[in-house]
């Protein structure tokens, strides 16, 4: 029995006529081919990284963006109305005056004499104002509100809606000092700003708010 036979697909004699002929390119034409492969995949990794970086760039803000969120109070608590913080304002000189006169009548008693004149004035009102700063600082010193406020119905509290610390107490002192070198200026800035607050309010990112709901404020 024959073993079966698989036939040639292509005739005798057409392998050599039919079969593909390979051509070897010169030197310097694959020299050229390969530079210009290479461009095409260097210049395609280059625009798939610049897409990426596009990807990865995080928004950026304007500056007025970011001073407007800093002076944003993000608590819903009410700022105090200028008219009650003028009334702290007096409680709190009415204490210093008290204090100013107590001293006044001892000075009198011992048998001193106040002249006003000239020259003793200014070294008067020196003397009233650092009276004044000496008070605000004693209330910094013990991380509370003033009587002032406590008695006009106000407390003091940060943009957050918690209670300052005391470094925040000092700088809010510092920089209400400031606001009244300036003329007055930013303590009336609170009557033109979109949210009532004055200078040493923006600065130091502390309000006057109702210590209660007392008073009839608007709600937020």
């Amino acid at each position: 029995m024959s073993e079966p036979r698989q036939e040639s697909l292509f005739p005798q004699g057409a392998g050599t006529r039919d079969r593909l002929r390979v051509v070897e390119m010169p030197p310097s034409l694959r020299r050229e081919g390969a530079l210009r492969a290479s461009a095409t995949v260097g210049a395609t990794r280059t625009n798939v990284s610049r897409e990426n970086q596009q990807r990865l760039a995080f928004p950026q803000q304007s500056a007025d963006q970011v001073l407007s969120q800093d002076s944003t109070i993000y608590c819903d608590a009410p700022v105090a109305l200028p008219v009650h913080r003028v009334m702290a304002a007096m409680l709190d000189g009415s204490m210093m005056l008290i204090s100013l006169g107590i001293f006044l009548v001892i000075f009198h008693i011992a048998g001193a004499q106040i002249v006003l004149n000239k020259l003793t004035l200014p070294l008067y009102l020196g003397a009233a104002l650092a009276t004044l700063t000496l008070y605000r600082l004693l209330w910094c010193l013990a991380d509370t509100d003033s009587i002032g406020m406590r008695w006009s119905g106000l407390r003091l509290i940060t943009f957050d809606g918690v209670a300052p610390a005391r470094q925040q107490r000092f700088y809010r002192l510092l920089t209400a000092n400031l606001s009244l070198a300036a003329g007055g200026l930013g303590l009336l800035w609170g009557l033109v700003d979109e949210e009532q607050l004055t200078w040493h309010d923006h600065m130091s990112k502390t309000f006057p708010t109702p210590r209660a709901r007392l008073l009839r404020y608007p709600q937020r």
